[in-house]
């Protein structure tokens, strides 16, 4: 499915199939170039895809305050401009954004491909599909996953150049979307505002999830996203956290195997209910309850 309008091109597809193409592209058109990377851990698994096609990828870490490493990307593109970035904004797992002025300037400096990985971007207060028009080199990726609710559809999409959107598509498998999927997607979005809905009231109670982490003593990271990073102390204070919370039927994510993330855990902003669930178990776990 592809759908043009002035500058900007729309493919439906799995995201995973997105990611892999144009990792598998730019293998074949860089040779054994690399490619920078700041994104989620799990896309790691769909560049090996580039890796066996004989390209490269280089990680670059976080800052030391967890916020996306723009000094470091600028130096990296500086240094070599013809190298693919893959940017992942706002960021999983710890919530962080870049503003579209900053992805501006790396895709200007760039005189390759900005991969923009964008899952949570419903959540988040910055909107970077107008640099779509100005950027010719931008490849912005959506989900249905997360602010649509649909995980279990594998549905997602590519917005991008028309002339870029056709290259890609000379490499992407025929057929990669069933056509249940593509009828399921088209039935949710005529119900957006009933997620619009759902999301502002997720956006909304951010700050009170913030907040009653706080008052437990730990220290939540701001984040434009559907999460909270959660700093707890230590590894074991988080170990007690989660598994406390674990015994009472909340589950949250254990992130302290990602750089920087000792101690951490990934907490998602639900619903009031939710909110009152916690923060009762945080008070029985912090008076030392089982």
């Amino acid at each position: 499915v592809l759908r043009a309008h002035r500058a900007l091109a729309v493919v439906a597809v799995a995201v995973v199939v997105a990611v892999a193409v144009v990792a598998r592209s730019l293998a074949v058109a860089g040779g054994d170039g690399e490619v920078h990377r700041h994104l989620q851990e799990k896309e790691l698994v769909r560049l090996g895809r580039k890796r066996r096609a004989g390209g490269r990828y280089e990680p670059v870490p976080p800052a030391d305050d967890l916020s996306l490493p723009l000094d470091a990307l600028r130096a990296q593109v500086g240094r070599d401009p013809r190298r693919p970035l893959i940017l992942c904004t706002p960021n999983n797992p710890t919530g962080a954004a870049v503003s579209p002025a900053e992805v501006a300037e790396l895709a200007e400096a760039l005189d390759a491909p900005l991969l923009l990985d964008n899952a949570y971007g419903e959540f988040c207060q910055h909107d970077y599909r107008p640099l779509l028009t100005d950027h010719p080199n931008l490849l912005l990726f959506r989900t249905f996953s997360k602010a649509w609710s649909l995980a279990g559809l594998r549905l997602g999409y590519l917005m991008a150049h028309p002339d870029l959107v056709a290259e890609l598509i000379k490499v992407k498998l025929p057929y990669n979307l069933g056509h249940g999927t593509a009828v399921a997607g088209r039935v949710a979005l005529e119900a957006e505002s009933v997620t619009r809905r759902r999301v502002s009231a997720i956006v909304g109670r951010r700050p009170q999830w913030a907040e009653m982490f706080r008052g437990f003593g730990l220290d939540p990271l701001p984040s434009e996203a559907n999460f909270l990073l959660v700093r707890c102390g230590s590894p074991e204070r988080s170990g007690k956290i989660r598994d406390g919370l674990a015994e009472r039927g909340i589950l949250v994510r254990e992130v302290g195997h990602y750089p920087g993330l000792s101690g951490c855990l990934r907490v998602s902003a639900g619903s009031g209910v939710a909110l009152r669930d916690t923060r009762a178990a945080l008070e029985q776990i912090s008076k030392g309850g089982s």
